[in-house]
């Protein structure tokens, strides 16, 4: 998970997505996910991937760089089992933002608030992708 081929494929189901569509129509910035390193679960390495969300489409995504994590409007962060919770269907994204599961880095929740359905989409999307999680999670 994160890696820029999963990444790539999230992509094109997001864009798949008649929901996604709907629910982010005015959903216009950038939104940088991180899976913070867990070398205990063999994920020796941050990684992050930056999604260009604009009006319902996904328009790019690319492994997300120093620059985005500080430029970004919106980085969200999470070990893997955090992830995991999330891309599992166990907690939805903005639930698992509220508890403290996931951490918002920038950007403020009540903004997000308006972006429930979208954010729940976005996820079902990303469900739909094959994924492999580290296997001690």
């Amino acid at each position: 998970m994160f890696t820029r081929a999963w990444g790539e494929e999230v992509r094109d189901r997001v864009n798949e997505s008649e929901r996604y569509r709907a629910a982010a129509a005015n959903w216009e910035w950038p939104l940088v996910l991180v899976l913070l390193a867990d070398p205990d679960l063999g994920v020796e390495e941050q990684r992050s991937l930056y999604l260009d969300l604009y009006h319902g489409d996904c328009r790019d995504v690319r492994e997300g760089t120093e620059e985005d994590l500080s430029e970004v409007p919106y980085v969200i962060e999470g070990d893997p089992h955090a992830w995991r919770q999330v891309l599992s269907g166990r907690i939805a994204p903005i639930g698992a933002l509220l508890l403290g599961t996931l951490r918002l880095r920038h950007g403020r929740i009540t903004e997000l608030m308006a972006y429930v359905v979208a954010s729940d989409e976005l996820v079902k999307a990303a469900r739909l992708v094959e994924t492999s999680f580290p296997e001690a999670i």
